[in-house]
């Protein structure tokens, strides 16, 4: 279900190479809807509960002052989710899965999370993603939200941890930038 969009090698930003070459990134994979994600997530659950391990979903969403409406605007979003992703790609192991979605939010699927305190982890992804952005010549400030849910405790499948990693996305605003990690005890 995931897809790579197809790309022209000028639609895409350029990058330096180590040796000074100019190359063009990869986009990521983009999937249509939280249900597509979902879905994505059942699959790795599977493999979750052969191992016996914990995977967790993070969801973030891209705030903008105001959203690009016309097609020039457009392209300019477009290399703006791609380099916000390319961050956010940074910050992940190899193992995590993450993709686009397309209505300005990304999916992470992260695999064995407990190894890793989720808290950190969303806290180092926000840091990634918020800040400046320079586009086409234009400067972009990005905000995030996001939510979180762990497995099993948010949910026993891929749809219940989506669904409640989106309800903690919900509780989330630009001053309390994460809404909760859904399916973690709670401290009194």
């Amino acid at each position: 279900m995931i897809t790579e969009l197809s790309q022209h090698a000028a639609d895409a930003p350029a990058v330096k190479a180590p040796e000074g070459r100019t190359e063009t990134p990869a986009r990521l994979p983009q999937l249509p809807d939280l249900a597509h994600f979902a879905a994505l997530a059942s699959r790795h659950l599977a493999t979750c509960r052969h191992y016996n391990t914990r995977h967790a979903i993070v969801l973030l969403a891209v705030e903008l002052p105001a959203r690009p409406g016309n097609r020039a605007e457009g392209r300019r979003l477009q290399l703006l989710l791609d380099a916000a992703g390319a961050r956010l790609r940074a910050r992940l192991r190899d193992s995590d899965q993450l993709v686009q979605l397309n209505d300005m939010r990304f999916g992470v699927l992260l695999i064995d999370a407990a190894k890793a305190d989720l808290d950190a982890v969303q806290a180092r992804l926000h840091r990634a993603l918020c800040g400046q952005y320079g586009i086409d010549g234009q400067l972009f400030h990005v905000f995030a939200r996001l939510g979180a849910a762990i497995y099993p405790g948010g949910g026993s499948n891929g749809p219940e941890l989506v669904l409640a990693a989106n309800q903690a996305l919900g509780r989330s605003t630009l001053d309390q930038p994460w809404g909760g990690n859904e399916g973690r005890a709670r401290r009194d």
